[in-house]
């Protein structure tokens, strides 16, 4: 594992640990409403390893959380977006946030998430719609590990 940013194409505590103490390692994995990753982030808060959001608002694959019915409720609440609200969960859960986008108005949007905070209880709501599966890729799978090393 070397440079500022790395995809971990397999869980954490199969890399050296000698490397992932290295200041700056990022893991680099899809992380949304539906694909949380608590488990990934016990891994990287315990050897100081940053979390950055892979496919934050789910890239077109999830969009069934654009929907939900708490999501909605909480975005009214804050006369925020839903993707606001969703962007604001990953940023309160401890990841880093970089949504793609080309469009002006949703760039502007998309910073526009830290003049309101998600309570305590709102987070351990939105914590149960965890589906805890990748909705992109399957980092389990010996090629998709393959083609993330070498494209």
């Amino acid at each position: 594992v070397s440079g500022r940013y790395q995809f971990f194409p397999l869980p954490l505590p199969f890399y050296n640990v000698r490397h992932l103490k290295k200041r700056g390692i990022q893991s680099f994995v899809e992380t949304h409403l539906y694909c949380q990753r608590r488990i990934e982030h016990y891994w990287e808060e315990k050897y100081g390893v940053a979390h950055m959001a892979y496919a934050p608002l789910g890239q077109n694959h999830a969009n069934g959380m654009f929907k939900e019915p708490i999501i909605q409720e909480i975005a009214s609440k804050y006369n925020k977006t839903v993707a606001q609200v969703l962007l604001r969960r990953t940023i309160q859960d401890k990841t880093a946030v970089i949504p793609k986008t080309v469009h002006s108005e949703r760039i502007s949007e998309n910073f526009n998430v830290f003049d309101f905070e998600l309570t305590a209880d709102e987070m351990e709501l939105l914590s149960t719609l965890d589906k805890k599966e990748s909705m992109i890729g399957n980092s389990e799978n010996p090629e998709l590990v393959e083609f993330s090393l070498i494209w």
